[in-house]
């Protein structure tokens, strides 16, 4: 693997993570404007049910990004 493409699945590893991390500190960031609009979880679900749903995108964002990290690191 060439070391471009290394550094493309490090960054992009750790901008799923920092994202992951921020969905799940702060569950409810983007609930305005247009974003809410959009939202079909936050539309179709409870609150709670909402808030639950996206900790736990967010928590799938981090392993996810934990994983391209570790690929662009070791290759």
């Amino acid at each position: 693997m060439t070391t471009t493409l290394a550094l493309i699945l490090v960054i992009a590893g750790g901008l799923l993570v920092i994202w992951g991390i921020l969905y799940i500190a702060k569950p409810g960031i983007f609930e305005r404007g247009f974003w809410k609009s959009i939202d079909i979880s936050r539309q179709f679900s409870s609150p709670e049910k909402h808030s639950e749903f996206v900790k736990t995108f967010g928590g799938i964002l981090i392993v996810i990004g934990l994983i391209l990290f570790v690929i662009g690191m070791f290759t």
